[in-house]
C-alpha cells in the first residue's frame, strides 16, 4: 500500500476560502511570475518571500498572514508557482477547495511531481528574487506553510547570498520523498531555521537535536511544537475556537519576531 503522508499527515485540515476577509495588497507579476504583493518595506534593503500550502495562494488566511507581515513593514510577496493547477486550485493555484489528499492521494501525487522544485519553481522564484533586486533588496526572509516550508527551504539552498532566515509552520519536507530525494539537499540550509510543528508532525522528523530533517540544515536551528493543534492549522484553522486561535496568534508571533531578528543585525536568534 502506498504511503499517503507524502504532504501533510493523516489528520490535517481541509482547505477552505474565508470570504470574510478583504485583502490589503494586490496582484501583479514580476517577470513571468503572478505574485500577491503586500506592503511597503520601512528598510527598502528587505522583503518576505511566503509560500502557501498545497492549496495555492489565496487558501485560508495566507493572504492575512502576509498582510500581517506587511503590517510590520515589510514588502511581502506570496508567489503563484504551483501550477498547473489541480482542476482549476484555488483561484487558480494548486489544490481545489474541499481537496482531500488522504483519499487521492495516487491523483494527489501523480500532481505534485510535476511540479519538481529546480525545473518549474526555481525559475519563477528566480525572477522574483532579481526583481527585488532591482529594486535594492539585499536580504530576504523566506517562510512556508507545509509545502511552503520545502519550498522555502529549497529556496533557502538555492539563494544563500540572499536569504537571511527560513522556516515555517506545520512544514511537509517529507515531500522530497515524493521526488526520489533523501532530505541531504536540506544540509544546503546555512541560514538560521524555525520550525513549527503541529501534533500530527512526527517528533521523529522535527523535533531537536535528532529529527530527521532538523538535524541536516546547517544553520542554527528551532522547532517550537504546537501540541493544540493539528498540521495546517496556522492559514486553515478554525479561530472560532479561542484554543486554536490563541496558537495561531502565538505561531504568527514567533515568526515575526524570528523575521526581525533575522534582518536585525548582529542578533544571535537561538
Amino acid at each position: 500500500m502506498a504511503s499517503t503522508e507524502g504532504c501533510c499527515p493523516p489528520g490535517s485540515l481541509p482547505s477552505y476560502v474565508d470570504a470574510s476577509y478583504t485583502p490589503k495588497g494586490h496582484l501583479s507579476s514580476i517577470g513571468d511570475a503572478d505574485v500577491y504583493v503586500t506592503g511597503t518595506s520601512r528598510d527598502t534593503t528587505e522583503a518576505v518571500i511566503v509560500f502557501p500550502d498545497v492549496w495555492g495562494w489565496n487558501t485560508g488566511r495566507i493572504r492575512a498572514i502576509a498582510d500581517g507581515f506587511a503590517e510590520c513593514g515589510y514588502k511581502t510577496i506570496i508567489p503563484k508557482v504551483l501550477v498547473p493547477s489541480l482542476d482549476g486550485g484555488t483561484d487558480g493555484d494548486g489544490l481545489p477547495p474541499n481537496y482531500n489528499i488522504g483519499e487521492n492521494f495516487d491523483e494527489f501525487k501523480q500532481w505534485v511531481t510535476k511540479i519538481p522544485f529546480d525545473s518549474r519553481i526555481l525559475p519563477k522564484v528566480k525572477t522574483i528574487v532579481e526583481g527585488l533586486k532591482a529594486d535594492g533588496v539585499e536580504r530576504i526572509v523566506v517562510l512556508g506553510f507545509c509545502w511552503g516550508v520545502w519550498a522555502a527551504c529549497h529556496t533557502a539552498v538555492a539563494f544563500p547570498a540572499e536569504v537571511v532566515a527560513t522556516g515555517g509552520a506545520h512544514p511537509s519536507l517529507k515531500l522530497e520523498g515524493l521526488f526520489g530525494g533523501d532530505g541531504s539537499v536540506f544540509t544546503g540550509v546555512k541560514c538560521p531555521v524555525l520550525l513549527l510543528p503541529a501534533s500530527n508532525d512526527s517528533a521523529e522528523e522535527y523535533d531537536l537535536p535528532e529529527g530527521k530533517y532538523v538535524k541536516l540544515f546547517a544553520g542554527p536551528t528551532e522547532s517550537v511544537r504546537f501540541d493544540s493543534e493539528v498540521h495546517g492549522f496556522v492559514p486553515r484553522g478554525d479561530i472560532s475556537n479561542e484554543t486554536t486561535k490563541a496558537a495561531v496568534e502565538k505561531a504568527m508571533s514567533l515568526l515575526i519576531e524570528f523575521t526581525n531578528k533575522s534582518f536585525a543585525p548582529k542578533t544571535k536568534l537561538f
